[in-house]
């Protein structure tokens, strides 16, 4: 058996992350001399160069990568050590990673966070917003222990929990053509000035499907060509007397409770839906906390959007 340490396994895993030296360091909360001396003790034990440090950023070697992924499935095995006897005495602490998709996180995060806090004090939840094709590799490295964003996924190793169902709303500003109209249907969605979420963004994919699936091409004409990652800058436009665009339902209620009703136009039946569910890649990790996450978020989420039923939807991917 070789003599390496468990610590040495994460300072090596931290600088895969890192790519740096002096950030993985940091991340460890050590001095960057003593990660470098614990690593190179590493090496010198495995008698194998872990990383390639004439790179930059640095980068594995070939045989690295393997004893890296090993390190890894070492690393999560041991840390279940401590969730297998917190679930044993039957409490509910710990740290629980989350991330959630920036058009879920402003709309469904005071629905449940202040809620969470309050019944499960030794929980320590850290929340980060991130993409879906991010967020999916992250949780396969570990680095969440679970995730908020759109389903199906279609990923085999990844396990889905669905919270609930979101239809859309459009919101259209006072001189669109579309303002006179009460509903908007998918034929409606090829008009001038539809503002979209940039690229790497899954709402706007949703978008887009829905586009091409009702009107079967999207297209824009407009003197003014704007892609934000944020919903709220999209709103911001079309309060400005600009276009139109798509909300999620969670993002139309805030307009709601703000009284400003007036430029939300509800679809025509079928209504375009999308389904939100917690994700995992490692099933029953932290179950305990995972359970009372997703039952805490479904008390914060109005109650018609449990139901997958709710109406005649169109789910959108």
């Amino acid at each position: 058996m070789r003599n390496i340490s468990l610590t040495q396994m994460l300072y090596a895993l931290t600088l895969q992350e890192t790519k740096n030296f002096s950030l993985a360091a940091k991340k460890c909360h050590v001095t960057q001399p003593t990660l470098s001396m614990q690593l190179q003790k590493l090496e010198d034990e495995l008698g194998i160069i872990l990383f390639d440090r004439t790179k930059q950023p640095i980068i594995p070697t070939d045989p690295g990568e393997k004893l890296l992924a090993q390190f890894r499935t070492v690393v999560q095995e041991t840390q279940q050590i401590d969730d297998i006897l917190t679930e044993v005495q039957g409490e509910v602490s710990g740290e629980f990673r989350l991330a959630i998709l920036p058009s879920i996180a402003p709309y469904l995060v005071p629905l449940f966070a202040a809620r969470f806090v309050r019944s499960y004090p030794k929980v320590t939840l850290i929340l980060d917003e991130c993409k879906t094709q991010t967020m999916v590799e992250r949780l396969k490295k570990d680095e969440y222990d679970a995730g908020i964003l759109v389903t199906p996924l279609e990923e085999e190793s990844v396990y889905e929990t669905p919270l609930y169902y979101e239809p859309f709303w459009g919101y259209v500003s006072q001189g669109h053509p579309l303002f006179i109209q009460k509903e908007i249907s998918g034929a409606d969605l090829g008009a001038a000035d539809l503002w979209i979420l940039e690229e790497g963004h899954c709402f706007r994919e949703q978008v887009l499907s829905l586009c091409k699936r009702r009107k079967g091409q999207w297209m824009t004409k407009s003197p003014l060509n704007f892609q934000s990652g944020s919903l709220e800058s999209l709103k911001g436009l079309v309060d400005s007397g600009i276009g139109y665009t798509l909300l999620p339902d969670l993002a139309a209620r805030q307009i709601v409770l703000h009284g400003n009703k007036k430029r939300l136009r509800a679809f025509t039946k079928p209504t375009p839906v999308r389904e939100v569910s917690c994700v995992q890649v490692r099933k029953g990790y932290k179950k305990k906390i995972l359970d009372a996450l997703v039952q805490t978020v479904k008390e914060g989420v109005p109650r018609e959007l449990l139901k997958r039923d709710q109406t005649k939807l169109v789910p959108l991917k």
